[in-house]
Order: C-alpha cells, then structure tokens, then sequence
C-alpha cells in the first residue's frame, strides 16, 4: 500500500487567514496470488414486488457466486418476505447441487421483513466456518422495511456489530422502490459497498463484480488520522463523505488491489505570524492485510507535513497543485449532490433547482479547467434544467443523484464507473 500527502499550496502567507486543503491518496497493492478464503452470507429479499425478471436474475446471481467459489470458500443463504428462511448454510463453493435444491422451490411472496432477513443473514456470517475466512453479507432488496423492526438506526448498530465481529455488510439496491439513504447507511457502519441496481439483467453482474471486489481486495479496515502540530490551532474539515469512527478516526475502508482511495481535509488557518517551515500536523493510515499469507500486520504508515510561512508576495509566486484543487472541488460537488437530492426527496423541486445552479456557478468561478469537474458542472445545471422542464426528479434520478453523491463523495471513482457502465448497458433513460 502507497500513500502520498499533498497540500495545495506548499506555504501559507503571513498575517491573514488562509483556507487549505490537504489530499490523502491511498494506492492498493498489485493482486496477491494468496487470498484468504470467502464466506459469503446471501440475503435476499422475495417479497411479492420481486415476482418475474426481477426474483429470476436474482436466483441467477446466486447461481453464479456459487458457481465461483472454490472449495475453500463458503456460503450460505437467507431468504425473507414476511417470513425469515435459512435455505443453507456453509455451502463449499461448486456444491451446485445443494444450491440448485434450494433455489428450486423459492417463489415471491408477501411483505418486506428487511430486518429479520439481515439479522439472520449477519449471525451466519459471523457463525458459521468464519474463522480465517473474509466473510461478508450481501444484501438484496427492492424495497422498503415494512415488517418487523424499522428504525435505521437499529439497522446501522446491526451492521457496525457484525463489521466489529469480523463480517462486513454490503447493500444491493433495486429499482425505485428501497430506501437508497437506509442501504448506504448500512453498508457505511457495516464497512461494504452500496450499490444501486436499474434493470434485472444488471443483477448478476453486479454479485459479480462484488465477488471481484472481494478476491482483489490489497487492505481492509483502513482509517486516516490527521493531527495538528502541537503548537497550531486550527479548524478541520473532512471533504470527502466518510464515516468518522468514535475516535476521530477517518473510516476508507476497503482498499482495492491497484485501485485508489482518497480523503481530503479543509483546514481554517489563523492569520500567522514569523517566518520558516514549521510542523503542519501528521497523517497517520491503518490498514488489516487481506490476503491469505501470514506476516504480521504491518505498521501504520505516519506522515509529517511540513509547511514555510512567507511574506504574500513570495506566496503569489507559488505554483499551486490543481489536482489537490480539484480533487477538492469534485468532494464539494458531491455535497452539492446529496444536499439537492435532500430537497427533492422532500419536495423542495424548485429550491433544488436554484441550489443547483446557485452552485454550479461557484464551483465554475474557481477557474478550474479539468474535464471531469466541467462535466459535473454541465451535469448540475441540466439537473436544474430537467426539474424547471419537468417540475421535479423522478425517483430514478434521485436515486442516481445520490448513488453518485455517495460513490464520487467517498472516492470510489472506480465503482461509480462500473455503475455508469452498466446503467448505460441495461437501463432505457426517460
């Protein structure tokens, strides 16, 4: 794992107070031949609303991950409507036949038991064959809590129990129907992905690529800590959209193998006095290995950031990195994102509207000419343009205005781009 720190700016001006950002790139390490072995835990949901293409391509998702497990691996099966139903339990991986018996006689049924289903799915996976194996629930529904417990909050102490006795929660939503800022929630205090699933045939490639996810993983259970220098005083900010742990602790994540992760910090600066390099503060990165060998865990990488006070016209002479800037401004759009589909939600259209384009206009006066945030800016005027057009977002686009919030917000570039590739795949626009 390769972790760089970058400020946007390598010195503050003397006497007045500055804003300054600071970027945290962390890289996977190239895919390990060794891995520890899977136990998977499946819920899913086959309420009535599942009934036809949408509970087939399920059932074949399954399949599938089944199909793709070695021997080594384990998996097991809830199912729930109204009622909770273990089809089985520490399936090795390739026993189609076990998994074919089971799924034969899985037909839709009544209501939407979501909590029943997941508390079951989460103690086989901390239960059953756990132990050297990664084990994670995945959970698939296409609608909303409506029997048994209800409460956010129950579920999020739910998933952040099983994440802190070793299995992780990821959350698969389909269609128009699920509670897109329950699921998300889940998967953040479970230490998952969340996913966001438009057409049936999107289902399998979506287990599929979890399962990927799962075998090329480089880190898990990684945190930042940023500490200022013992004699600076100064107010911290968090950019990007990460859970905070009950220690101040930033929480990434998994950390994929060759992929990337990022967090960026906000920090209010007092005007400061004198002059020379002084201690900014240290960045400290924890990490869990994720593969299968047996080397001790290695040690947090710790960072020092130093920076040189100097007069303002030394500091006018400074080349600024834009990609610290800019990394900054796509964190920001993603807040813009959430903070407009917060509106919608709750049938604020027309203020959503103004906020969009209110805010397209400040993040084009930073001046910043990168593609990708010219993209985004285009992106949150035509958001305002359809809701002046059309009087509001319909619940597709706000379920993908905040699926994107939540991927682009956390740095999760790679999986957002799989998601835009399928949903260009699969899914007809309005």
């Amino acid at each position: 794992m390769r972790v760089d720190v970058r400020t946007e700016y390598a010195g503050l001006p003397i006497g007045r107070p500055f804003t300054l950002r600071l970027l945290v790139e962390i890289f996977g390490d190239a895919p390990s031949a060794a891995r520890k072995p899977l136990n998977l835990s499946l819920v899913l949901d086959r309420s009535g609303s599942m009934a036809g293409s949408k509970l087939a391509c399920a059932l074949e998702a399954v399949r599938h991950v089944a199909g793709e497990l070695t021997e080594a691996d384990r998996c097991s099966l809830t199912i729930f409507d109204d009622e909770v139903t273990t089809l089985f339990t520490a399936c090795a991986g390739g026993d189609m036949k076990t998994v074919e018996t089971a799924l034969a006689g899985v037909t839709p049924g009544g209501c939407t038991n979501l909590f029943g289903g997941y508390q079951n799915a989460g103690g086989l996976a901390v239960d059953t064959e756990a132990g050297g194996r990664l084990s994670r629930v995945m959970m698939f529904t296409d609608g909303l809590a409506n029997r048994g417990e209800v409460r956010p909050e129950v579920f999020v102490r739910a998933a952040t129990t099983f994440r802190d006795s070793g299995a992780s929660t990821t959350t698969i939503g389909f269609g128009e129907d699920y509670d897109e800022h329950l699921l998300s929630a889940i998967a953040e205090a479970g230490g998952g992905n969340p996913y966001h699933v438009e057409a049936p045939e999107e289902i399998v490639d979506v287990f599929r690529e979890e399962l990927g996810s799962l075998r090329d993983l480089s880190r898990t259970n990684c945190t930042v800590r940023f500490r200022p220098g013992m004699a600076n005083s100064f107010t911290v900010t968090q950019l990007t959209g990460c859970r905070e742990d009950a220690s101040g602790a930033i929480v990434v994540g998994d950390i994929p193998a060759d992929g990337r992760r990022l967090v960026i910090l906000e920090m209010a600066m007092p005007p400061a006095q004198g002059f020379g390099t002084f201690e900014l503060g240290r960045v400290t990165v924890s990490s869990d290995p994720a593969d299968g060998a047996d080397a001790a865990p290695a040690p947090p990488r710790i960072i020092t950031v130093h920076m040189e006070l100097m007069p303002e016209e030394d500091f006018n002479r400074l080349e600024r990195d834009t990609e610290v800037a800019v990394e900054a401004a796509l964190a920001v759009a993603a807040k813009i994102r959430k903070e407009a589909w917060r509106l919608s939600r709750d049938g604020r259209h027309q203020e959503a509207a103004a906020y969009l384009l209110d805010k397209a206009s400040a993040l084009e006066s930073l001046g910043l000419s990168d593609g990708r945030l010219l993209a985004v800016i285009d992106e949150l005027r035509g958001l305002a343009e359809t809701i002046r057009r059309e009087g509001e977002l319909s619940r597709r686009q706000q379920k993908r205005l905040y699926n994107t919030s939540e991927l682009t917000g956390k740095g999760r570039y790679e999986q957002f781009d799989r998601m835009a590739e399928r949903r260009n795949r699969y899914s007809s626009d309005e």
